[in-house]
């Protein structure tokens, strides 16, 4: 059990930006995380970072509504949004720290907010097709802007808590891929035969995102003023000496850095290969399924919905089991079977009804991109100091998000050998 903590309030100034007086330093006894409010925030946001790119790629039928078929606007949608993120995480790895928390969640929510409405908004004006494309693909620029950073920071506050809170902001991300596609079904079955079909569906997809959004900003605040959330976070802060804390702000030496990179390499290269693996296939090749038992339309939407589902399930099963840390790397490296087993299905040769395969196999794919993607992320914060454990998170998070670069451009590679 943590001992007692000392601390004064002014660490609640450089945390939350609060108007506080120093105050003679106190002893905090560990408080509870009353009706778990700091546990479901964490998991809020979770749902929160990934939302509005999810929105993005289900909107396929609104883009070709708007552009057309024959256009790469969803190829440049992918770009802007992916192409800056693992940069902004490297940057964001150094400088990142230097502001806080309060400044990083509240403005990238903000972001979110209003980049969320004005894009089905302007997409939907009279403007010509060109400059309406520009304006859309600037606002989900900064949205994958603003992704990098709250990713990184969530990931880097869930750190300083106990391990379950980074399982529940990764279960976050699983869920707000669960409830997107369930918006696909949904809204394809009522909606899919109307003129104007597309352009309902994408501002279903867009408003729920910004719902979402603006009640993560809220449970935040809400957490802030919590006992058990001020605790942790100010004990970051507090056994972080006051000449690291100033050299913070002027920029640690990139010997520090690379202490952390020692520890966790192992557990940055695994979340990095499951990704990778996990996203130069899905879900390019696995949609180039020929389906026999129910539409090209519904197979493309089943398919995500599947892989978001069992991805969710896989992400909240470190809450009951663990597989030990020096094994999941064996388990990641394995996940190169589904390369052959996807290939097959998309080139008949083995498998008679690739179709019912590839739900099979994409069940299995799913959990195992979960689980083994969730691990790496409980276990790096526990192999570092409390000071370095920030840091740690946002290491990890640029991991994760270099692997599906890395990826998303492999799977470009794949496709044209392939398909």
């Amino acid at each position: 059990e943590d001992p007692p903590l000392v601390h004064d309030t002014e660490d609640s100034m450089i945390l939350f930006g609060a108007d506080a007086q120093k105050k003679a330093p106190q002893v905090v006894n560990e408080p509870e995380d009353r009706y778990n409010i700091t546990l479901v925030t964490c998991c809020v946001l979770g749902i929160a970072v990934l939302f509005p790119w999810n929105a993005l790629i289900t909107a396929n039928n609104f883009w070709s509504y708007t552009f057309g078929d024959d256009t790469d606007f969803e190829f440049y949608l992918s770009a802007v949004v992916n192409w800056p993120s693992w940069i902004t995480l490297l940057v964001f790895t150094k400088f990142g720290p230097m502001f806080s928390f309060n400044s990083r969640i509240i403005s990238t929510l903000l972001v979110y907010s209003v980049a969320l409405i004005f894009i089905p908004a302007v997409c939907s004006s009279s403007l010509e097709d060109n400059p309406k494309a520009i304006l859309a693909l600037v606002a989900a620029f900064f949205i994958g802007l603003s992704s990098s950073i709250l990713q990184g920071t969530i990931l880097g506050l869930a750190a300083l808590f106990p391990s379950k809170y980074t399982t529940a902001t990764m279960s976050g991300m699983g869920i707000g891929g669960v409830i997107v596609g369930l918006l696909a079904v949904i809204t394809q079955a009522s909606l899919g035969s109307l003129e104007n079909g597309a352009t309902v569906q994408a501002w279903v997809y867009f408003l729920s995102a910004v719902v979402v959004v603006l009640f993560a900003l809220v449970l935040y605040i809400i957490m802030t003023k919590t006992a058990y959330a001020k605790f942790y976070i100010e004990r970051y802060y507090t056994e972080t000496e006051i000449q690291q804390m100033n050299d913070s702000k002027q920029g640690r030496p990139i010997g520090w850095y690379w202490n952390i990179f020692t520890k966790i390499w192992v557990n940055g290269f695994t979340v990095w290969f499951v990704f990778f693996i996990s996203l130069s296939l899905f879900p390019g090749l696995m949609l180039a399924v020929k389906p026999t038992y129910v539409s090209v339309t519904w197979y493309n939407l089943l398919i995500p919905l599947e892989f978001n589902v069992f991805d969710m399930l896989g992400r909240s099963l470190p809450y009951v089991f663990m597989v030990p840390d020096k094994f999941v790397w064996i388990f990641a490296l394995a996940r190169i079977v589904f390369y052959p087993l996807v290939i097959f299905c998309v080139n008949p040769v083995l498998f008679p009804s690739p179709e019912l395969w590839m739900y099979g196999i994409n069940a299995i794919f799913a959990f195992s991109n979960g689980f083994f993607g969730t691990l790496p992320m409980v276990y790096a914060p526990g192999k570092v100091t409390t000071d370095e454990q920030q840091t740690t998170g946002i290491m990890m998070s640029f991991f994760l998000n270099f692997g599906i670069f890395c990826a998303t451009n492999f799977a470009i590679l794949l496709s044209v050998i392939i398909l």
